[in-house]
């Protein structure tokens, strides 16, 4: 017996996201109307900030590397996260940080980049590895 409010459909995907593997693969799962898959969308958003960083380097002379993120990976990083090891996830995002870090120090003084790593140190939810280290 199906409980009230609850359709095949529902139990569907319950039953598939219980699977191993399963939550990369609905990931990957393209909308009927866009053909478009939410990884398809992770990765873009990834490869267009990674182009930004890279053409905002070499407009200051700053030679930086970037990847392509394939939506395949997109998937297993977004799964990776919400299976409770989403430390890929932030290695990527860290990555890009590293990079935007890069050129705010070279066109930004001493004075004002501090100021800002501050501000921004000031808008995380999750503390500073500094904080961090010295929490334990």
């Amino acid at each position: 017996m199906i409980p009230n409010g609850v359709n095949r459909e529902m139990l569907g995907a319950v039953a598939e996201m219980a699977n191993a593997g399963s939550v990369a693969n609905l990931l990957r799962k393209e909308d009927p109307e866009t053909g478009l898959s939410p990884a398809d969308l992770m990765a873009d958003l990834i490869n267009v900030q990674r182009a930004d960083t890279k053409r905002l380097a070499e407009a200051h002379g700053i030679e930086i590397e970037v990847k392509m993120l394939f939506p395949d990976r997109a998937a297993e990083l977004m799964a990776g996260a919400v299976e409770g090891n989403g430390i890929e996830l932030v290695v990527l995002f860290n990555e890009l940080e590293d990079q935007r870090n890069q050129i705010l120090q070279e066109v930004l003084s001493d004075d004002e980049y501090e100021q800002y790593v501050e501000q921004k140190q000031g808008i995380l939810f999750t503390g500073s590895p500094e904080e961090t280290e010295d929490e334990e």
